[in-house]
């Protein structure tokens, strides 16, 4: 039915609005509306104008930036921990945006933009102090333990048998050395350790030992010789001490 101007009257229509608004009979949806199953009257309430329409979020399932871009909608806030994840990889509910449980895997902001204390729980006190990126160590799939390989010839990279506190004593970026005479060799942290019966360097005329000068940097002490000429070995101790191995 149409009035005296000649448009549709729509007067006494409360549902079923897509029965004629089906872009055949007259407009339908617009290329871009947000996605939905839900009837056109749950937000439109006017027949005269769709401006004003009060979002009823009931059957939306995805493609929530459509309409929260800042344009249309509310987007997100200048805050918002950096993602190119969707909306609803995330926030599961369309009545608030709280709880949302955050998928890793779709990240690419620095970790740091949300785990600083307040967003989410960011380093613990204990935690070595350093400036380095959380990612440098930690990842995403697995927190603990933190896998950091150093790549200084001074230090050599101990793997994960030695823990950060082993050398870090004094919560610093910068380990320092226990013994800083002998650096940057191993007796720099572990002649406090080193045992001078253990390392036999020959038994005629006399026994005799290495001294830690000699042991400093880990190498001579695998050959122990049969006499002071140093010309025949009798033992080879390979593999007595590995970087990796830890028990220092």
């Amino acid at each position: 039915m149409r009035n005296a101007s000649g448009k549709p009257d729509h007067s006494g229509f409360i549902n079923g609005c897509a029965s004629c608004h089906n872009g055949a009979a007259a407009t339908g949806k617009k290329p871009n509306h947000i996605v939905t199953t839900t009837p056109c009257e749950s937000c439109h309430k006017s027949t005269v104008t769709f401006a004003g329409a009060r979002m009823n979020h009931a059957g939306l399932v995805a493609n929530c930036v459509r309409c929260h871009n800042g344009v249309v909608a509310t987007a997100k806030p200048a805050k918002h921990i950096a993602t190119n994840a969707s909306c609803e990889t995330c926030h599961k509910s369309t009545m608030t945006f709280a709880g949302a449980r955050v998928d890793h895997a779709s990240l690419t902001g620095a970790c740091a933009s949300c785990h600083n204390g307040v967003v989410a729980e960011g380093r613990p006190r204990q935690h070595v102090m350093t400036t380095a990126p959380c990612d440098t160590c930690h990842r995403t799939t697995f927190w603990t333990p933190a896998a950091f390989r150093h790549v200084s010839p001074a230090f050599v990279n101990h793997g994960p048998a030695v823990g950060c506190e082993s050398c870090h004593v004094g919560n610093a970026q910068t380990a320092a050395w226990k013994f800083p005479g002998f650096r940057p060799n191993c007796a720099g942290c572990h002649v406090d350790k080193y045992r001078p019966m253990a390392h036999v360097k020959f038994e005629r005329p006399a026994k005799v030992y290495y001294t830690v000068s000699e042991l400093r940097d880990c190498t001579g002490a695998c050959h122990t010789y049969a006499d002071s000429t140093q010309r025949t070995i009798v033992t080879r101790n390979f593999s007595r001490h590995r970087a990796m191995g830890g028990g220092w």
